[in-house]
């Protein structure tokens, strides 16, 4: 990281009311986070306002500096010795935004599509932005294609699952629109379009469909462009979001033998970030969604897996199943999936395993839903994760049903999903009792031992229980 080292005859220190000149020789770094002070970080909690200095301001909280036009930085006073300043920088936003975990890469799309996802964005705020109230988005268009007369339906949506498609009970906001024109703009209003609440993520997805006018190998594409957004804060005072413009991936028409796209996304019941317990058949590990460009029916053919984390994958997990997730619910067990492929098992530990033959059909302009699931061995160490991820777009191929493609890889990729296992399930157990007529001392009600631990572990509750039983017989 590049540095340099400026000095200052002297800096305002705030401390409370009071307010005092030092001497000082201060070392500027890009990163406000990163300190030179014996490699120390600090945390936010170590800033404090200074006003401004040779035109620099200083302020209290680094995550409310988005949307001001003085530059800024930041002083530490966590560490002793010298004092660390940050360059001017725009700080961490407390209003920001950036690509959606799901927008949509480019792809191939039919002359007559309808409810195309054209580009997914993410607002987030700041623990310390308060509710930010967002009253208009407007969408750019661009492309060879005549926006103004070759697309209608635009519309704004609520992406509550973040899987890059409209379904559920998701919400439209604003109205449906046109492009004022060719690379025109639609608008988007509310009174608020919608409210951010603070320390929050917010995922909105655009789409659109074609009028049927389009010419093979027109494109089009849509953007969040910068001054897209109008918002204020809680104070009511015009709020800009750092991270634009956002664009979603070119469509581009397709014609004669162009085959359809793919492509993948985090399924709306993907179970990351849980835990499980060992020795529970088909648990769920990954949910991922898969969408066909309107051109054709794709069939997936090959889904290949690779393993990360700190699980002996090789070793701790026993079977990986794929399922067709016809309802979407992450259940393998409801009736409602069905098993796609043979069962498989990884290599090794953070190896790769792959599913042929799937045949999991995507009808043209539709999304379905895959579901991967793990059977851990029962004495699968506990606090240990395992990943299965969908490490790259090639490790998925399909086939498609009217271009006769055989090699398609979707966009989208990686794909994954971490989860932790358990420490081995609690069992309670106790010696017989008095009261049982057993003769023995009873192991204290609630001791919970896991199940086939060892020898240590159960060591000195079997010997309370010798000695309880030793007094109960001497008396």
């Amino acid at each position: 990281m590049a540095r340099r080292t400026v000095g200052f005859a002297g800096i305002v220190v705030v401390t409370g009311a009071a307010i005092a000149w030092a001497a000082t020789s201060a070392n500027f770094v890009n990163d406000p986070a990163e300190f030179d002070q014996g490699g120390g970080v600090a945390s936010s909690a170590s800033y404090v306002q200074l006003g401004s200095i040779g035109g620099t301001l200083f302020v209290t909280d680094p995550t409310n500096l988005i949307g001001r036009t003085t530059s800024t930085g930041y002083i530490n006073t966590a560490g002793p010795g010298e004092t660390t300043f940050g360059t001017p920088t725009t700080g961490v936003p407390s209003f920001s935004v950036a690509a959606g975990a799901s927008n949509p890469g480019a792809t191939n799309e039919s002359a007559s599509a309808t409810n195309v996802s054209m580009v997914q964005f993410r607002f987030t705020t700041g623990a310390a932005a308060g509710t930010i109230t967002v009253n208009s988005i407007t969408v750019t268009a661009s492309g060879t294609g005549n926006d103004g007369t070759q697309v209608n339906n635009v519309e704004l949506w609520n992406d509550a699952n973040t899987n890059g498609v409209v379904d559920g009970t998701e919400a439209q906001l604003g109205s449906t629109g046109t492009y004022s024109g060719d690379n025109g703009t639609v608008t988007f209003s509310g009174t608020p379009l919608i409210s951010l609440a603070a320390g929050s993520n917010t995922t909105l997805l655009v789409r659109e469909s074609f009028t049927g006018s389009p010419t093979a190998g027109s494109t089009f594409q849509a953007t969040v462009a910068v001054g897209g957004v109008s918002a204020v804060d809680s104070s009511s005072n015009p709020i800009v979001p750092a991270g634009l413009p956002v664009a979603g991936g070119v469509k581009t028409i397709a014609g004669g033998a162009t085959p359809g796209s793919l492509s993948i996304a985090v399924g709306p019941a993907n179970p990351g970030g849980t835990s499980v317990a060992p020795g529970v058949v088909d648990e769920r590990w990954l949910q991922f969604t898969v969408t066909a460009s309107s051109v054709e029916t794709i069939t997936v053919n090959t889904v290949r897996l690779t393993a990360t984390g700190t699980l002996d994958d090789g070793l701790e997990i026993q079977q990986v199943k794929l399922w067709n997730d016809v309802n979407s619910n992450g259940l393998p067990d409801d009736g409602g999936a069905s098993q796609l492929s043979t069962t498989q098992a990884y290599s090794g530990d953070n190896g790769t395993l792959t599913f042929g033959a799937v045949g999991l059909a995507v009808p043209a302009g539709t999304t379905v839903t895959a579901l991967v699931t793990y059977t851990l061995i029962p004495s699968a160490t506990g606090g240990a994760t395992a990943a299965a991820t969908i490490a790259a777009n090639a490790d998925v191929v399909g086939t498609g049903a009217t271009s006769g493609a055989t090699n398609i890889n979707p966009t989208g990729a990686p794909v994954g999903s971490l989860r932790s296992v358990n420490f081995p399930p609690q069992e309670v157990f106790r010696t017989p009792s008095s009261k049982s007529g057993g003769g023995c001392a009873a192991m204290p009600v609630g001791v919970a031992v896991p199940p086939g631990a060892p020898l240590g572990v159960l060591a000195p509750w079997l010997a309370l229980a010798a000695v309880l039983l030793l007094r109960r017989r001497r008396a």
